[in-house]
C-alpha cells in the first residue's frame, strides 16, 4: 500500500526536527499519534527509518535514501494544490477560442484584452478560420469557445446570440456615393463590387440580396476575408459589401460605410460544446465580452 500524503509529511517532519515530540509540535498533534503513524510508515515500508542517538532520531540509510523522493512528492503536491488554487481564482489557465475573421478583428480584442488585464498566467489561443471549422473544432472539444456569423445550426453544440449587425456597403471618402443614405443593389450596377466567398454567410446573403432585385452582381475581386476587402477599397480597387462588423474606425482610415438595402441581418453568435460543460476561464471571458458588447450599437 503506498504511503498517503500525511505519512509522508510526518516521515519528513521527523527528519527535519530530530525527535516524535518535536514533530508533534509542529504538526499540532499528540506524540502517540506521530508515534503510530512512525509505526505504520516502517510496517507498510519493511524497514526501520530511525535510530535512537544520545536522545534524537537519526534516519537510516534506507530513510535518507528515500528523503530526495518524499520531498518531490510533497512538492508535486504543493504545486498542484497552488494551480488548483489558481484555476479556482482564474489566474492561470489556457482558453482557446476560434472564431471567423471579422469577429476576431472586431469584437474580441477588446474582451481578450479586458480578460487579461488582471490575468498574467493566463494564456489564450485564437484561431482565425471559416464558420465550418468553427463548428467542427468546438463539437470536437478541440476549442473551448467558439464565434460564427449566422445564418448556421449545428446539432452538436449550443449557441446564443451576442450581437447583431446589417450589411453595409464600404467606399473611399471621395466616392460619389459617399455621401448617399443608402446603398442598394441598384446604385452598385457599374461598380466593381468586392464580394465575401459564397461559403461565407456574408457573401450567401450579398448574392442573394442581387438576385432578389434582379440586379447582375459584378464582382471585380472575391476574397474569404472582410480586412482583405477593406484593404481593396483603400487601394481604389472597387466597393465592398460587409458585415457591420467591420464599421469600426471606418472613417479614420478613408472610408465610408453606407446601410446596404434591402436589410440584410447578420448576427455573431456564440458556440460551445453540448456535452461539455463551460471552464470557469470560458465562463469570466464570456462575462468581458458581454461587457465589451454593451456599447455598441445593434444596427444603423
Amino acid at each position: 500500500m503506498p504511503l498517503k500524503l500525511r505519512e509522508l509529511e510526518v516521515l519528513r517532519t521527523i527528519m527535519e526536527t530530530g525527535s516524535v515530540t518535536n514533530a508533534a509540535q509542529s504538526l499540532h498533534v499528540t506524540q502517540p499519534a506521530i508515534s503510530k503513524t512512525l509505526q505504520q510508515i516502517e510496517d507498510q515500508l519493511g524497514f526501520d527509518c530511525f535510530v535512537r542517538q544520545q536522545g534524537q532520531l537519526v534516519p537510516t540509510p534506507e530513510a535518507r535514501a528515500l528523503l530526495p523522493e518524499i520531498l518531490k512528492a510533497l512538492a508535486a503536491v504543493d504545486a498542484m494544490e497552488r494551480f488548483a488554487a489558481n484555476m479556482r481564482t482564474l489566474q492561470s489557465g489556457r482558453l482557446s477560442v476560434a472564431a471567423v475573421p471579422s469577429i476576431i478583428h472586431t469584437l474580441l480584442p477588446r474582451a481578450v484584452r479586458r480578460f487579461l488585464k488582471e490575468r498574467r498566467d493566463v494564456e489564450v489561443s485564437l484561431l482565425s478560420t471559416t464558420n465550418t471549422e468553427v463548428i467542427r473544432l468546438v463539437a470536437d472539444n478541440q476549442v473551448d469557445l467558439g464565434f460564427i456569423l449566422t445564418p448556421t445550426d449545428d446539432s452538436h453544440t449550443l449557441s446564443r446570440d451576442i450581437y447583431s449587425s446589417e450589411l453595409i456597403c464600404v467606399v473611399l471618402m471621395k466616392h460619389r456615393l459617399a455621401g448617399a443614405k443608402t446603398a442598394r443593389p441598384h446604385d452598385l450596377r457599374n461598380e466593381r463590387l468586392i464580394v465575401l466567398a459564397p461559403d461565407r454567410p456574408v457573401g450567401s446573403l450579398t448574392r442573394r440580396a442581387f438576385e432578389d432585385s434582379e440586379v447582375p452582381l459584378s464582382i471585380a475581386v472575391q476574397v474569404t476575408q472582410s480586412t482583405a476587402a477593406l484593404e481593396l477599397v483603400r487601394a481604389g480597387v472597387g466597393v465592398a459589401i460587409l458585415d457591420g462588423f467591420a464599421m469600426d474606425d471606418l472613417e479614420a482610415t478613408g472610408l465610408v460605410a453606407l446601410p446596404f438595402r434591402p436589410v440584410m441581418h447578420i448576427t455573431a453568435r456564440l458556440i460551445w460544446p453540448r456535452h461539455h460543460p463551460l471552464s470557469l476561464l470560458a465562463e469570466a471571458f464570456l462575462a468581458e465580452v458581454d461587457a465589451t458588447l454593451k456599447p455598441r450599437e445593434m444596427s444603423f
